[in-house]
């Protein structure tokens, strides 16, 4: 029997009640922060940090190495390959010939393919979830 194709995708979303206040930096830390790239583990940030040098880097249209982001960001590599590997996981960046970028143009454009890739993936849950219950006839 062949195996099926999966493409494992992992979203946090946090629900955030206080919006940010008109802020560039307090709005990229709350968008940062609903998407689960901050939290109390990463003590300095990494993640974040390491998000916003991407968001910087597609803005024109730069792709970065690992080795890049690391000197830029003052991290080691392998922090940086760990986090790169969770942002690749989560659909927001894409690995092209040993170089990173974020997978869309913009942080709407992000949003949209995140919101699409989330209801294709649920679509297909419901019809299998459908298909069982009619099979057990609940």
């Amino acid at each position: 029997m062949k195996k099926p194709y999966i493409e494992e995708i992992e979203i946090k979303l946090v629900k955030i009640r206080q919006m940010p206040k008109h802020n560039i930096h307090e709005e990229l830390i709350w968008f940062a922060n609903s998407l689960g790239l901050v939290n109390k583990r990463d003590k300095d940030k990494s993640c974040y940090r390491l998000f916003i040098e991407l968001v910087k880097a597609a803005k024109n249209k730069e792709l970065l190495s690992s080795d890049d982001l690391a000197a830029r960001l003052n991290l080691t590599r392998a922090t940086v390959i760990h986090h790169l590997k969770n942002l690749n996981r989560m659909g927001i960046v894409k690995h092209i010939d040993g170089r990173y970028i974020l997978t869309s143009d913009s942080l709407i454009e992000l949003m949209r393919d995140i919101d699409n890739n989330y209801r294709r993936t649920m679509k297909q849950i419901y019809a299998i979830a459908k298909a069982i219950d009619d099979e057990l006839e609940l």
